[in-house]
């Protein structure tokens, strides 16, 4: 009934909404999701025999708020590309936005996946929309607030394994360390940071994001820079890498190919003459993801390189 991805989502999301208000319905027919008419050729025979994979709707009422697709290799076929594009149109003319996943987004190595971490900035977010009883809450600030939590697991095993403490740019260190109950910031950030025998910085992005045309959406790209340092030569870097995530910003609903990929993200006016779909979801807010991503891509890079190099890393280290 089910594939191993189907079955790992379901549990995800059926533990992250649990309690919350939220459900949601699996392998559910379109035509039972969305309202459209007027529908013809392969347009009407997919609203009438396709499915979504996830829909997430209200508890109370059952309202859908969003659709999950969980995008795995049979979606690189030409047949299932032209099958997701038509999906990605019934969707914009209903107005439900929908969320394509990869399957490496239900990756638990790092104590969460990708899935678990959006769907809980979806419930915080309906949570604090309540909380201010409608005024406008800054997708920036819920960025900054709610940090994919494998960066700091794996922030945490750099230290634990090898004495790097880790810190981000300087806006967001104060809302991390607030949200951090790990045990090596027990003592207090500053002392951490000021004891290490290595120091790694996330700096800001190693450029604007900018758009990359896909075969069904279009994503948004981010880069993060990281520098590995020690602390007895602070002027020098260990290493110096690029952090770079992907991720769908707006759907395809036509064939027709996008311009070349943007500098800045373009209205919606424009992505309309384009033939895309925004997806505008403030939780979702693509970019801010996509940024996340790229750090816990430099730090995997970082964590791999130092595994690769740590007997030449202590013979760097200088007596405190």
């Amino acid at each position: 009934m089910t594939n191993t991805s189907e079955r790992l989502a379901k549990r995800i999301l059926g533990g992250t909404l649990a309690g919350s208000g939220w459900a949601f319905a699996m392998k559910i027919r379109l035509q039972d999701v969305l309202v459209l008419d007027g529908l013809h050729g392969d347009d009407y025979l997919l609203y009438t025999t396709g499915h979504f994979d996830f829909v997430v709707c209200r508890s109370s009422d059952d309202i859908p708020v969003f659709a999950i697709e969980i995008d795995g290799l049979s979606h690189e076929d030409p047949k299932q590309i032209k099958r997701d594009i038509i999906k990605n149109r019934l969707c914009a003319t209903a107005g439900l936005p929908l969320i394509r996943l990869g399957i490496d987004a239900l990756d638990e190595s790092q104590e969460i996946s990708i899935l678990e971490w959006l769907v809980e900035r979806f419930v915080t977010w309906q949570e604090q929309s309540a909380a201010y009883k409608g005024d406008s809450i800054s997708p920036f600030v819920h960025n900054v607030a709610l940090p994919f939590p494998g960066n700091l697991v794996v922030a945490e095993r750099l230290f634990n394994r090898f004495g790097i403490a880790t810190r981000w740019r300087d806006f967001e260190v104060i809302q991390r360390v607030r949200l951090l109950e790990h045990s090596w910031l027990a003592k207090g950030f500053e002392e951490v940071w000021s004891t290490a025998p290595y120091r790694l910085e996330v700096l800001w992005p190693a450029e604007v994001p900018t758009l990359e045309d896909g075969r069904v959406s279009e994503d948004v790209v981010c880069e993060t820079v990281v520098e590995l340092r020690t602390r007895a030569e602070p002027a020098r870097y260990l290493l110096k890498t690029i952090g770079k995530a992907r991720f769908g910003w707006a759907h395809k609903t036509n064939q027709a190919t996008p311009t070349p990929p943007h500098s800045l993200i373009p209205s919606v006016d424009e992505l309309r003459k384009l033939g895309l779909a925004p997806i505008d979801l403030p939780w979702f807010e693509a970019s801010g993801v996509a940024d996340e991503l790229a750090t816990f891509n430099a730090l995997l890079r970082v964590e791999d390189w130092t595994e690769r190099n740590h007997l030449a890393m202590k013979t760097a280290v200088l007596p405190t």
